[in-house]
């Protein structure tokens, strides 16, 4: 049987992907339309998913597109807190977090959260002792360099053996610390200091990428852009595109802006395959 833990929640993906929905508490993400700055947009935002099919809500409230700037730990929290505290008091569905900060993850587990989505894989200290003393899902993703500059020059020797043997040794590093082996997905990190021939590769190769679960955030991203030359707001057909590879590739949860149009794809996709 194939599913995750997410604090309480087991979560099967035996049929196909999870769809987690992206609520971006920023000015400043790359797709506009995924903005919700205010409780009340938040908020409604958060209800539409659930109607439109959402297994998870993932919350971030710092931009880490390329070129972005970091935000304090304290405006981090100012943007986040109130707004995941309504939506937990509304909402039953699995909420995860995306911090890179311990002190974020903790009062945000404190407000009801029930994961981690760490695009640094744990560089706060803090971060995996926290997350097995809470016992609280854990998603590790693979960047090159830091948002600021991961897209000023990407290069590896093999994509595919780097994002392996790394996802592989923080996996590792979080178990040491104590994190329970179900409650821990991968990301292989499209678009985050990856070109577009190292963005392919990794989309075609998923299963080789890690033997845990795997998350795959490809949503409007730029790369479909370099393949098609299409704006952000243009890109659904190319992000479905991605999540048909993360289907045949049985990856466990696809991350997406578009979530009734992610779903009704994905339930057609598996009817046809039965």
């Amino acid at each position: 049987m194939k599913s995750i833990a997410l604090g309480s929640h087991n979560l099967s993906y035996q049929r196909h992907p999870l769809v987690m929905g992206i609520l971006n508490l920023t000015s400043d993400s790359f797709y506009t339309e995924s903005r919700t700055p205010d409780i009340a947009t938040a908020l409604s935002g958060a209800f539409l998913m659930c109607t439109d099919g959402a297994d998870i809500i993932d919350i971030g409230a710092e931009s880490t597109r390329p070129g972005s700037k970091p935000v304090s730990i304290a405006e981090e929290q100012k943007r986040l807190l109130p707004i995941l505290e309504a939506i937990r008091s509304e909402i039953d569905l699995p909420i995860t977090v995306d911090t890179r900060h311990a002190a974020t993850a903790k009062l945000a587990l404190e407000l009801g959260a029930d994961g981690i989505n760490d695009i640094s894989a744990g560089s706060d200290p803090e971060m995996f002792p926290l997350c097995a003393d809470k016992k609280c899902g854990l998603i590790l993703m693979h960047m090159q360099n830091s948002p600021t500059d991961m897209q000023d020059a990407p290069s590896y020797s093999s994509v595919i053996d780097e994002v392996s043997s790394y996802l592989a040794h923080r996996v590792l590093e979080a178990e040491n610390a104590g994190v329970c082996a179900e409650q821990i997905i991968v990301d292989p990190g499209i678009g985050f200091g990856k070109t577009l021939e190292h963005n392919l590769e990794l989309m075609k190769n998923l299963k080789v990428v890690s033997d845990r679960p795997i998350l795959l955030g490809a949503s409007r991203k730029s790369f479909i852009s370099m393949i098609d030359n299409s704006a952000t707001e243009n890109r659904l057909g190319g992000s479905l595109a991605a999540i048909a590879s993360a289907y045949h590739s049985e990856a466990a949860i696809v991350r997406v802006h578009d979530v009734q149009e992610t779903v009704q794809f994905l339930n057609v996709l598996s009817s046809i395959k039965g």
